[in-house]
């Protein structure tokens, strides 16, 4: 019998669905080890899978990225898989990058009439 774990193929992040192909798998090899809810585990595990421009991609990431497969996942999905439009026609996927974190502009008040 072949070992599942020796199934998963390495990821490179050449299409969207080798990307969701990928998250899915990590999935159900978590499950297989009872590691499901270890996100440490499961980023642990995805890692050492990337080759090519995903291995790069991953490298860039900030550590508490790399290490939590929470913030991994939608991080991959973002940068690699395909982007589901809502209805109000906005991308649904999050982008989780190494880069410094967004800062929010406050709008002033209007000036009293």
């Amino acid at each position: 019998m072949t070992d599942s774990l020796s199934e998963l193929a390495l990821f490179k992040g050449t299409s969207p669905d080798e990307c969701e192909a990928f998250v899915a798998t990590v999935r159900l090899r978590a499950l297989e080890q009872g590691k499901h809810r270890d996100n440490e585990w499961m980023a642990i595990f995805a890692s050492g899978h990337l080759r090519g421009e995903a291995l790069y991609w991953y490298e860039d990431l900030e550590e508490s990225v790399q290490n939590d497969w929470s913030r991994l996942r939608p991080a991959l999905l973002a940068s690699f898989g395909a982007r589901v439009k809502t209805p109000a026609g906005t991308s649904s996927a999050r982008v989780i990058t190494g880069s410094t974190p967004s800062t929010t502009i406050p709008t002033p008040a209007a000036a009293p009439p």
